[in-house]
């Protein structure tokens, strides 16, 4: 009896699958740093990307002084890098061909871009952050 690859491949099933669930680790992040700005952080007047800001020096990007910023820049990282993960381990799952090429370029340009979302705050670079951040 012929199995399918994926299920010869159950470390592979399960570092993936486990990759996927713990994306969701994301929404408790971004609880916790909108919790402790110094003013209301409002979902819908805030931008997501004024939680990362870096900056509380006094300047004008100190009225979104985002406290906890580390911890929802370093979301957005392992956000890209669990994306990336799930998707390399269960690319077997795809059908394979041209829909399977597409879904993991698509996959990858999502890992990438929460990824460096992390890593350039607006604050830093804002034409920058709005390029990397646009696909997510």
């Amino acid at each position: 009896m012929r199995t399918s690859a994926p299920a010869r491949r159950p470390l592979a099933v399960r570092v993936g699958g486990a990759a996927w669930v713990l994306v969701a680790l994301y929404f408790p992040a971004e609880v916790v740093t909108a919790r402790a700005w110094l003013r209301p952080y409002r979902v819908r007047t805030n931008s997501i990307s004024n939680l990362g800001v870096t900056g509380c020096d006094g300047s004008a990007a100190a009225r979104l002084c985002s406290p906890l910023h580390a911890v929802i820049n370093s979301a957005f990282v392992l956000t890209g890098m669990l994306i990336l993960v799930g998707a390399v381990c269960l690319r077997g799952f795809l059908p394979p061909g041209i829909l399977r090429r597409v879904a993991l370029a698509l996959f990858g340009v999502a890992a990438v871009s929460a990824a460096l979302t992390g890593l350039v705050p607006i604050d830093v670079d804002a034409h920058l952050h709005q390029v990397v951040a646009t696909p997510t």
